[in-house]
């Protein structure tokens, strides 16, 4: 079983992901249901993955302005630097957009 060589964190996350991907496929979507399913594809490693839904969320109107900076942490895990700091500079000040500025000003 190849489940059987993944982390226990990263098997809760597989399940998830699986989760709300059916519950997007059948139309029962939850709220902020698009917002978990990047949260775990990032949280997972598959930063490819939670750049596109959090790009995705950032076109709809009345996006949160906090899924920028998160945006901008799955651009700089990726290595598009200068992107994740045009990402950060869009989200409202905090802690999280502060420490990803400062290791960006370290690449």
């Amino acid at each position: 079983m190849i489940l059987s060589r993944v982390k226990p964190a990263a098997v809760d996350y597989l399940g998830a992901i699986t989760l709300l991907e059916f519950q997007r496929n059948v139309g029962e979507r939850g709220e902020d249901a698009d917002l978990w399913l990047a949260y775990c594809a990032f949280h997972l490693g598959d930063y490819k993955r939670a750049m596109e839904e959090y790009k995705a969320l950032t076109e709809k109107p009345g996006c949160r302005p906090d899924v920028w900076v998160y945006l901008a942490c799955a651009l700089f895990f990726l290595g598009l630097y200068k992107e994740a700091e045009e990402a950060s500079l869009k989200a409202p000040k905090c802690q999280l957009q502060n420490r990803l500025l400062f290791h960006l000003a370290h690449k």
